[in-house]
This record gives structure tokens, sequence and C-alpha cells, in this order.
């Protein structure tokens, strides 16, 4: 089995960067990330560990933020097992983790600091990518961004 997970990715225009605007030397790319993890899979049928791996994954992003946090006994109990019925349990024992990412790390200092704020006025999607280059930025150079 191979699983793909993948972060923050957004187009990369050549106009972001100063050294086109000089040289004329840049083409479009894409900055990304995604891990690929390979092993082997087997599948949970089973309802009550379904029910209770459901219930521990709602209380972990419910209790993110919500003021009165939802539980899985809020629902009807013969409404949530027939839910669970419907679930398969995916399970991977994992051989093999290769992780790779692009976020602009080739660029010069200037055409990357650019680039950061040419995608700082952007959207959502960009945004997220933002957030990666600036801590990559700051694990390169030992500084805070």
């Amino acid at each position: 089995m191979l699983v793909i997970f993948t972060g923050p990715d957004c187009y990369i225009s050549p106009n972001y960067y100063p050294s086109k605007q000089r040289t004329g030397k840049a083409v479009p790319t894409w900055n990304y990330s995604a891990v690929h993890v390979r092993g082997r899979i087997t599948y949970q049928h089973d309802d009550e560990e379904i029910t209770a791996f459901l219930a521990d994954l709602s209380q972990h992003f419910e209790n993110q933020g919500q003021e009165k946090p939802w539980q899985l006994s809020d629902a009807p109990a013969d409404y949530i097992e027939k839910l669970c019925r419907a679930v398969v349990g995916v399970f991977i024992d994992v051989e093999q983790i290769e992780g790779q990412f692009k976020y602009s790390q080739n660029k010069s200092s200037e055409d990357f600091a650019a680039l950061l704020e040419g995608l700082q006025q952007e959207g959502q999607r960009q945004q997220e990518v933002v957030q990666y280059m600036k801590r990559l930025a700051s694990k390169e150079s030992g500084l805070s961004t």
C-alpha cells in the first residue's frame, strides 16, 4: 500500500522574483511538500473498536476551540451504530517513509523575500505555503521569522 500525505502547496509565478526582472531567467514552479508511506495494509471491521476510535478522534478535534465540545454520545446510539457499520478502519504497518519538500529554498535571499512578500498578498492556500517557507528560512538561518 502506498499512502501519500501532502502539505500546503501553490503555484509560483516567476513574476515575484526581482532576478526575473533583471535577467528574464525564471520559469513558473510549484511549492509543495509530500510524504509517501509504504507498508502492509490491514482492515478493522470491529464496530466497538471503530466507535472508540471515532470517539477519541472527535474528542481530539472538538477540544480545540469548541466552547461545548461535541461527543459521540450527543447523537442517538442507534444512529452512531449504523454509521460505524459503514466505516472500515485502515491500518498500515509502515515499512518505508519518504518525504520531500520544495519551498523555494533554492532561491537567492532577495528572490525568497520577494516571493514571501508577494504570496502574503494572495489567498489562504498561499498563506499556508508562506508559513512553511518562514519555518524553513528560520531553521536554515537559525533565526525566528
